[in-house]
């Protein structure tokens, strides 16, 4: 029995992580690298950013929850010991919670979707919802509108590429560090197709300054994404740092919110 609840567990780990795989399809994989910054270092800190933090605690502290439940059950029949076993308790908490949070994605990005439709712009026939939410900055004359418009251009062709593992297009709009994670996360996917579609696109400035002899902005993009023809859709929150290279703007770093 003890060996039957041994490997049940490591099963749930193991399908916890191809989950966790499976639900980061977009360009950069849903990772965090590159340039990061911090609202302290913008030239003027932004408070919307700030709104989705605590979502970020919601599944470790749920899968902890989970692993203690786990860990009175077996404590009882000998399985309480050991270093290893307290892991595939974790793991197996934080797979519960990943189960438990895939029950309720459907409703809550259904209810983000309807909201999105209805207050979005369209500047671009094929894609719904891409609007814009300008704000101050801290470069004189600069146009806001406009750099937010190619920023959402330049999303949408960096899924594009990332799709399709251009990666003559990735090289040509990313920093030398952005497209060597770009480049690790196309061998870890192999051969493995790779379709995102843009359901929904908001674009806003939290950021724009000279740093160090460098113009910097600090994009944060949300929206709805569908990933590999799921018929759930996957809600979009993370910062993208850009940086002016000569006359254009190159990514140098994802940030997750």
């Amino acid at each position: 029995m003890r060996k039957f609840i041994t490997l049940f567990i490591l099963s749930l780990c193991v399908f916890g992580l191809i989950i966790n795989d499976a639900e980061a399809r977009r360009f950069g994989g849903g990772r965090s690298f590159g340039m990061q910054r911090s609202a302290s270092s913008y030239s003027r800190a932004a408070t919307a950013t700030s709104a989705a933090s605590p979502n970020r605690w919601m599944g470790p502290l749920a899968g902890l929850a989970a692993g203690g439940l786990l860990a009175s059950l077996f404590m009882g029949h000998g399985l309480g010991t050991g270093l290893l076993t307290w892991l595939m308790i974790g793991f197996g908490g934080l797979m519960l919670w990943n189960l438990f949070r895939n029950k309720l994605q459907p409703q809550t990005q259904q209810a983000q979707y309807t909201g999105y439709k209805q207050t979005a712009q369209t500047p671009f026939s094929q894609f719904t919802g891409l609007s814009s939410a300008p704000a101050a900055t801290g470069i004189a004359n600069f146009d806001t509108e406009k750099f937010l418009r190619e920023a959402k251009v330049d999303f949408i062709r960096m899924q594009a590429a990332y799709d399709n593992k251009n990666s003559a297009d990735i090289r040509e709009f990313t920093s030398p560090e952005v497209f060597a994670e770009i480049q690790l996360q196309f061998q870890e996917r192999d051969s493995k197709e790779n379709v995102t579609e843009v359901i929904t696109l908001n674009a806003e400035l939290l950021d724009a300054s000279t740093e160090q002899q460098s113009t910097l902005a600090s994009v944060r993009f949300t929206g709805m994404l569908r990933e590999d023809h799921d018929p759930d859709m996957t809600s979009l929150n993370e910062t993208w740092h850009f940086r002016k290279d000569n006359s254009k703007w190159i990514v140098v770093g994802i940030q997750q919110n």
